[in-house]
């Protein structure tokens, strides 16, 4: 009649299978077949939070980070498992300011997660400010231009410091204002 045999014990991997039979007053000892199987790993689900996802655009590409629970416990205990990026669709990460949609996605056989965010790379404001008073009510503004790519300076107003009216709309090459 046939037998089951159930390999709870048989590892991840590759194993090579065969059923011997010792023999009794009946039969003599014979040996089956070899049969090979493979024993697959069910990935265990992992959690996946993005950081990094702010940054001021100074021309160099900006990417996100990743922490994995649980973190790689095989090849380097409490390092983040294996992560990739995309952003907005693309592998390589964006330079330019703008808004970009991040996948990180878990790169690892043993594990599966992924989560989304979002990567804003802002345009860098103007550095140094200094004011001088040139009358009872003018003032002459000066500053560092550290983005030679803005569309604008937008020059605001407050008496409140809460409440900002814009005064001035410069080109933005522009380093220097005067009220």
């Amino acid at each position: 009649s046939p037998y089951t045999f159930t390999a709870s014990s048989l590892g991840v991997g590759i194993h090579k299978l065969r059923a011997l039979y010792s023999g009794d007053f009946r039969s003599s000892e014979s040996t089956s077949n070899t049969i090979t199987i493979q024993v697959n790993q069910i990935p265990v689900t992992a959690t996946v939070v993005l950081g990094n996802l702010t940054a001021i655009y100074d021309g160099t590409p900006k990417s996100a980070t990743a922490t994995t629970n649980p973190p790689n416990q095989l090849l380097a205990p409490g390092v983040p498992l294996a992560v990739i990026f995309t952003y907005n669709g693309s592998s390589t990460p964006p330079t330019d300011a703008g808004v970009y949609t991040v996948v990180g996605t878990i790169n690892d056989p043993n594990y599966t997660g992924s989560a989304t965010g979002t990567l804003v790379i802002s345009l860098a404001a103007p550095g140094k400010l200094t004011a001088t008073a040139v009358s009872g009510s003018g003032i002459n503004l000066m500053w560092t231009n550290t983005n030679k790519n803005a569309a604008a300076i937008l020059v605001e107003n407050s008496t409140d410091n809460v409440t900002f009216t814009q005064i001035a709309n410069l080109p933005g090459t522009a380093t220097f204002f005067a009220n």
